[in-house]
């Protein structure tokens, strides 16, 4: 953090933003340079839901070096948890050290904000990785059980939407997951 604001970064936090363009293209270029698959790619409908009936539980961080905003964090906002989603940066951001200053100053918004909790997940897939490694820097102790749920309710309503039977989890779930 010290090194990015010694560079003269700054964050801005932008709840329920009425555009994440920007994002969404620095998001798809950190994807691409970390050559992590489709499944990490979503497709423009889900990327509206947030624009849209999702807009006021979003909550979009960015960390700004000059005129351009060189890391980001999309998280999902219902106080009083912070939930963070998805962050990007780009190769100046990474080399600034944007990516820390845009948690930190992100959680200290929501420490002013009411917020109790921060929740940044794991790594990719739940592995423990790099990315775990990171967020793991922020609470080293805090570290919680966790699960993932691949649950159909309705498999009637799933088939119709998807084509899909209830029970088939091979490739993307959900199946609008799929490109």
């Amino acid at each position: 953090c010290r090194k990015a604001r010694k560079e003269g970064v700054t964050v801005r936090v932008l709840p329920a933003p009425g555009d994440i363009s920007g994002f969404i293209a620095l998001y798809e270029e950190t994807m691409r340079r970390l050559d992590v698959g489709d499944f990490y790619l979503f497709p423009q409908r889900y990327w509206d839901s947030l624009t849209g009936p999702l807009r006021r539980q979003v909550l979009l961080a960015e960390a700004v070096a000059g005129d351009d905003v060189v890391a980001s964090a999309l998280c999902f906002a219902t106080p009083p948890l912070l939930h963070y989603h998805l962050s990007a940066a780009s190769e100046r951001g990474r080399a600034l050290g944007a990516g820390n200053l845009v948690l930190y100053e992100t959680a200290e918004w929501a420490r002013g904000h009411g917020y109790e909790v921060f929740h940044l997940g794991g790594g990719a897939g739940g592995q423990e990785d790099s990315l775990a490694a990171f967020k793991r820097r922020f609470d080293p102790g805090g570290r919680l059980e966790w699960w993932l749920g691949k649950a159909v309710h309705d498999a009637a309503a799933y088939r119709e939407l998807t084509g899909r039977a209830a029970g088939d989890f091979s490739g993307f779930f959900p199946a609008y997951r799929a490109q």
